[in-house]
Order: structure tokens, then C-alpha cells, then sequence
């Protein structure tokens, strides 16, 4: 009993050297000690919630979890962007303007060095369309990672700290270890891919098709595989949240869809290229899908949060 004292919160002897009740959560450091708040959050969060959007003005930070779950709600502008889906017509485009360019010069000039200069010019510029595009496919996806990532730590913080509040800390422990996995996850399964690399492996000569296709096969896998993670995550806070008395509604339990990488690709060929475009199309649909959808549920955090 001497290396034992009493929790004031819950009355559970726990040991004497602890800073927090394992039981309930509540602070035990000595009253000097102790803060406005009975948590403090994870140390191991600090590196990234030094990442600020591009376009934000640097400055003072409120750093408790509310004041980071509006800071990553108000990057949503420069993060999430929501391409619209006539994009995907771009290869299409691409394609039409070099053979009508071609074509039309062979009726104004006969000189053939003239001739294939300009279609050689053309062609280059509806490859900068194509390279546009899948730049700004990865570049959407990684900047979009960074901001959830920080939403997400975000808000575990939050909910352990008014778990901690009310001393209901082991009551959803359950549910925070659970989003905190997922959370891991997430960072393990969706690592930063360059988008300006991605972009322009692809018209490398002679082997660039490769590289193409390497970079279809990312665009492709992550929607679903995202979306799925950011799902479970959501059920786990909607449940953690009811029982600290938060209303939080998902705006729908369905989840993007799977992409076979494999029969997007046989229909391409099978269709000489024209399926290409609904490729592009539902790579720019899905992830408009997922943002929009998370910005429904922000928003209901962001009321609670007030």
C-alpha cells in the first residue's frame, strides 16, 4: 500500500508514480503540476502538426485539439481540390487536336519539314495536357493525405481529452485505440508519391508507357482503399463521440467503390483507348465523392466543437 494512492476522481487506488488514472483518465500530477486541461496530447503528433496548406498565413497556432480541427477544416480550399470531371476528356482532346492539326496541314502545306513540325508541336502540347492532369491527380492526394492526417490526430486528441474531462476515459478507450490503428494505417498504406515525378515519367520515350501505367495503377488503388479507412475511422468517432454527448452523423455508411486496375486496363485496349476516358473520369469523380462527403461530417464536428 505504500507505493499506492487514491485517485480523487474515481477513488481507484492506482501507483503512486502515475500522472494519469489508468481508470478513468483523470490528471494526478501535483496541483502545481497541473494545467488548465487533464491531457496532454501525444508527443509523437508534434512533427506533423507543424505542416501548414500552401496559401495560409503563417502565425500563432492554437494547438489544442479544437483549434487544429478548424485549422485543418480551413485548409480544405487549398487542399482539397475538386477537379471538374470534363478532365477526363483530356486524352481524348489530346488525341482529336493532333490528328485534326495533321490533317489540316497536309491541305495548306506541302512542305513536309513545316508540316511535321507543327504536328510535332501539337502533340507536345496535348502531352503537357496529359502530364496537367495526372500532376494534379497525385498532387490533390498527397495534400490531401497531410490535411487528414492532422484531422485525424486531431481528433483522437479531442476525444481523449473530454473523455478525460469527464471521466469516462475507459469507457471508449475501445474506440480511440481503434482510430488511432486506423490512423497508423493510414500513414503505412498511403505514402507521398511526387506528383511532379508521376507526372512526367510517364513521356519518357521508348519506356514511358511503363511508368504510365505504374502511375494508373496508384490513382486507381487509392480512392477505394482511402475512403474505406476514412470510413471506419468515422464510425469509431461517432460512437466514442455519443457517449461523450457529441451528435455526429455520417452522411452515408456506403464507401467508394473497388477499381479493378486489371479490367480498366483490358477494356482500354479492347476499346482502342476511348475507355481512357472513363478511367480519368470516375479517378476525379470518386475523390470529389470523398471530399464532399467529408466536409458533411466536418461540419457536424465543427458545430459540436463551438
Amino acid at each position: 500500500m505504500d507505493n499506492l494512492k487514491t485517485c480523487p476522481n474515481c477513488k481507484r487506488m492506482v501507483d503512486e508514480n502515475a500522472t494519469f488514472c489508468p481508470n478513468c483518465g483523470a490528471s494526478l500530477a501535483p496541483a502545481g503540476q497541473q494545467q488548465g486541461d487533464q491531457y496532454q496530447a501525444p508527443p509523437q503528433e508534434s512533427n506533423q502538426r507543424q505542416w501548414q496548406a500552401p496559401g495560409m498565413q503563417p502565425g500563432p497556432r492554437d494547438a489544442s485539439p479544437e483549434g487544429m480541427i478548424r485549422e485543418a477544416a480551413q485548409m480544405r480550399g487549398s487542399t482539397d481540390e475538386v477537379l471538374n470531371e470534363l478532365w477526363a476528356f483530356i486524352p481524348l482532346i489530346s488525341v482529336i487536336l493532333v490528328i485534326a492539326v495533321s490533317g489540316s496541314l497536309y491541305l495548306v502545306t506541302t512542305d513536309p519539314v513545316v508540316s511535321s513540325g507543327i504536328s510535332l508541336g501539337i502533340a507536345f502540347v496535348a502531352q503537357i495536357l496529359i502530364v496537367i492532369l495526372i500532376y494534379k491527380l497525385f498532387n490533390r492526394n498527397n495534400l490531401h493525405n497531410r490535411r487528414e492526417m492532422m484531422l485525424r490526430a486531431a481528433i483522437v486528441d479531442l476525444m481523449k481529452k473530454n473523455a478525460a474531462e469527464k471521466g469516462i476515459s475507459q469507457a471508449i478507450a475501445s474506440q480511440v485505440q481503434t482510430m488511432e490503428s486506423i490512423n497508423y494505417e493510414s500513414r503505412s498504406y498511403e505514402p507521398e508519391r511526387s506528383a511532379a515525378l508521376w507526372a512526367i515519367l510517364p513521356i519518357i520515350p521508348v519506356v514511358g508507357w511503363i511508368f504510365g501505367l505504374i502511375a494508373l495503377y496508384y490513382l486507381t488503388s487509392y480512392p477505394p482503399g482511402h475512403d474505406r479507412r476514412w470510413h471506419a475511422f468515422t464510425q469509431q468517432t461517432q460512437y466514442a463521440g455519443s457517449q461523450l454527448g457529441m451528435n455526429l452523423m455520417l452522411p452515408s455508411w456506403r464507401s467508394l467503390p473497388e477499381r479493378s486496375f486489371i479490367i480498366y486496363f483490358i477494356l482500354t485496349i479492347v476499346t482502342l483507348g476511348i475507355f481512357m476516358i472513363y478511367w480519368y473520369y470516375v479517378l476525379i469523380k470518386d475523390m470529389n465523392e470523398h471530399y464532399r462527403s467529408q466536409w458533411q461530417f466536418e461540419d457536424q464536428l465543427l458545430r459540436e466543437i463551438q
